[in-house]
């Protein structure tokens, strides 16, 4: 997946430097070889020595896609510790997302619903912390935080339960939680719980923007 997933980002994201770190020796030569502008580093993902090669603490984002759930979340939590602002965590078992956001991994997402566009479209998201796949295409699960100058402050949640497209399934205001009606107000730092169809993402994502972006 590393060498799909990292073709995919130089093709759309062309400023985007990349740093791959490959456990299997021959492998890691192999991906030297057909990556010319990715630096490809020989080790194990929860070594720190090797995390701390990487500068894992100075990039802008970390996505752990091994074939070993533990491993992706130990590496995971293991970057945040040594400063990396954002960490998308791949995990295939499902009992894992229930209590990982708690510690610090923003995105998850699972292998057996996702594509490497969806996991591009996670590497692009800001405000959206936690993506689950729902099988079929039918859509995905947000949690989701209203930052600061959001184009959603002070639109009523009626914007967001557009007919077909998209659900507010709660929102998390302060400590309380509870299923808003469509004519209440957004506000800053709500924590949002939604249910997206594909064809909408996008235009979620942009509503949850700043209005300076």
């Amino acid at each position: 997946m590393a060498l799909y997933l990292a073709q995919g980002i130089l093709k759309e994201m062309s400023d985007v430097s990349i740093k791959i770190i490959e456990h299997n020796k021959d492998r890691a030569r192999a991906l030297a070889e057909q990556l010319e502008d990715v630096v490809v580093l020989h080790g194990n993902v929860i070594d720190l020595s090797v995390l701390k090669e990487a500068h894992v603490g100075q990039v802008d984002m970390v996505v752990s896609v091994t074939n070993d759930d533990a491993a992706n979340i130990l590496s995971s939590l293991l970057s945040k510790s040594l400063g990396a602002p954002r960490v998308t965590t791949l995990v295939s078992n499902m009992m894992y997302p229930k209590f990982l956001p708690s510690l610090g991994v923003d995105s998850i997402l699972n292998p057996g619903f996702i594509t490497i566009s969806t996991i591009l479209n996670h590497i692009r998201r800001g405000s959206i912390r936690t993506a689950y796949i729902l099988q079929g295409e039918v859509g995905e699960i947000f949690e989701a935080s209203v930052p600061s100058n959001s184009k959603l402050i002070g639109e009523k949640f009626a914007l967001l339960n557009a007919s077909e497209k998209s659900i507010v399934g709660g929102v998390i205001r302060g400590e309380n939680f509870y299923i808003p009606k469509s004519d209440e107000f957004i506000e800053e730092n709500d924590h949002l719980i939604l249910l997206v169809k594909n064809s909408y993402i996008s235009r979620l994502e942009k509503l949850l923007r700043s209005r300076n972006e």
